[in-house]
């Protein structure tokens, strides 16, 4: 699981945020 930078840690709480982000940022990336 990589993460790129602004991505927050996978909390139990922020789980669902960090996938936004994830997807987010694999769009920008892509």
């Amino acid at each position: 699981m990589r993460f790129g930078p602004g991505v927050r840690l996978v909390d139990s709480s922020t789980k669902r945020v960090a996938a936004e982000d994830r997807e987010a940022e694999t769009t920008i990336q892509t």
